[in-house]
């Protein structure tokens, strides 16, 4: 609605708005956008007011200055800042030229998000106590080992979906307590070429370091200094990553497969290949979807010690056999294998993770960078990842092993464990899990696992920092990102 108030008089026109709209809205802000036109060539004053149903929020502010007061005749553009999200806001602008005044207005509601925080301190041993929620996590029932729980029906994890996939496209959905069927009982397995995977729907975090630990922020919605890191290829982010729900096979065309009832395969020099020679999109699971599928489980069961919620873990066994066991599934009172977001052995397997390298400078044999794969390319490529400079990691070729108690806590580190101050202690406080660091001329592996050598350990993964593809005797996973 148009209002003019004023008294000009016969030689004095009023300023005229057009076009008075949003053209975009978040979950803190609205911009608008307008059209002023004075025939009289006056200087125009634009004032805003703003309210919502608990009041004045802005109250006719001069915004003249910030949109420049030099052309009375054209297309402004203003974005409302701090408010608050899910709200609906009146927004009315007052355009003057002195002596007379249009208003328009109009309502628009700010966008709806979830934004859940995750805080940890690592300067308090107890797995489950020093892991607390902030925002919208707060209140929610953490899961159990069968049961996301309060977690069930939020986002991200009722978002969660087993699916077949096939040349990068979805097939249907499957049945989360039976991986053979899908959600219509037909089988899965009718067409070979479909793999099965869980789905991630898009989600952004970021890591906060704090002085007595870190926190995580995760969000539907990108928010500042977060990102959907594991939903990034070329700059575009993808609205789905998947990632195997088995440990990869092999087939008689030499692909990587996710597939129940096959034999895995094991990533020695004969069978390891980067893009699962599937073609674009198809990789081994890459750093940036390794963590977040882990912070994704320390955010359901509030704990960062996931043996304690799920049991210890034998590790390997038939593929498949978990098949009608749950979406969720593992007793913390024994020594079984799991099935976390229908993945199963989602740790307890040595499983090579690649997107994350260490490469030796000027010949000096254990001085090296740390690269990592910020574009999700697993294809080593020292021009396309970042450099974090060669102080991560000891530079003596000595071995280190012993508990950790704290993670790197960055956006491109994320999990990966401090290892220079490695501390004695056990599998129940803390990560649970030891760190057996050793450096090669060829490579350096991180060997995440408990103190006994069982396969317990949530990080329960080679991380290999390659000088080349000669990597053996590990597990490998089979992942999507779409080009």
């Amino acid at each position: 609605m148009i209002t003019v108030k004023g008294g000009g008089g016969m030689l004095n026109n009023p300023p005229i708005i057009n076009e008075f709209k949003v053209i975009n809205v978040g979950p803190k802000n609205i911009t608008i956008s307008y059209k002023v036109e004075d025939v009289d060539l006056q200087i125009v004053r634009h004032f805003l007011t703003v309210h919502s149903d608990t009041g004045v929020i802005i109250n006719k502010k001069d915004i003249t200055k910030e949109l420049g007061y030099e052309k009375p005749n054209n297309i402004f553009s203003y974005n409302i800042p701090n408010l608050t999200r899910n709200t609906n806001y009146t927004i009315q602008l007052e355009c003057t030229d002195g002596l007379v005044s249009t208003f328009v207005s109009l309502e628009q509601r700010t966008e709806n998000t979830v934004i859940y925080e995750l805080i940890v301190n690592e300067n308090n041993s107890n797995s489950f106590t020093s892991v607390t929620y902030g925002g919208d996590a707060v209140g929610t029932e953490p899961a159990v080992s069968s049961d996301l729980k309060g977690w069930r029906d939020k986002w991200p994890f009722n978002k969660i979906r087993l699916v077949g996939l096939k040349n990068g496209k979805v097939t249907k959905e499957i049945q989360k307590n039976n991986k053979k069927l899908y959600i219509d009982g037909t089988r899965v397995d009718a067409d070979p070429d479909v793999d099965v995977m869980t789905e991630f729907p898009k989600i952004y975090w970021k890591f906060v370091k704090q002085a007595n630990g870190y926190k995580i922020i995760i969000s539907d919605k990108k928010f500042e200094g977060g990102d959907c890191f594991a939903h990034k290829r070329n700059g575009k982010e993808n609205d789905f990553a998947y990632l195997g729900s088995y440990i990869a096979s092999q087939d008689s065309q030499k692909r990587l497969r996710s597939v129940s009832g096959k034999k895995n395969c094991s990533s020695d020099s004969s069978t390891y290949f980067n893009n699962a020679n599937r073609g674009p999109g198809y990789q081994v699971e890459y750093w940036n979807l390794f963590n977040l599928r882990i912070i994704l489980i320390f955010l359901a069961t509030k704990c960062r010690n996931i043996p304690l919620i799920f049991g210890q873990s034998p590790g390997g066994g038939k593929i498949g056999a978990l098949d009608t066991s749950g979406f969720m599934y593992g007793n913390p009172n024994e020594k079984v294998r799991n099935n976390i977001f229908g993945i199963e052995d989602f740790y307890g397997c040595i499983t090579l993770i690649k997107g994350i390298i260490q490469k030796e400078i000027y010949g000096s044999g254990y001085q090296k960078n740390l690269y990592v794969a910020t574009n999700n390319e697993v294809e080593i490529s020292e021009d396309k990842w970042k450099n974090l400079g060669r102080n991560i990691f000891p530079n003596s070729g000595s071995e280190y092993t012993g508990y950790f108690k704290n993670i790197r806590a960055t956006n491109e580190l994320g999990f990966l464990p401090i290892v220079n101050n490695l501390q004695r202690g056990s599998s129940s406080v803390d990560y649970g899990g030891s760190v057996y660091y050793a450096p090669g001329l060829r490579y350096y592996h991180m060997y995440l696992k408990t103190h006994d050598g069982n396969r317990t350990n949530d990080f329960r993964s080679l991380l290999q920092f390659i000088f080349d593809n000669n990597v053996s005797n590990t597990d490998i996973r089979l992942s999507y990102l779409e080009v």
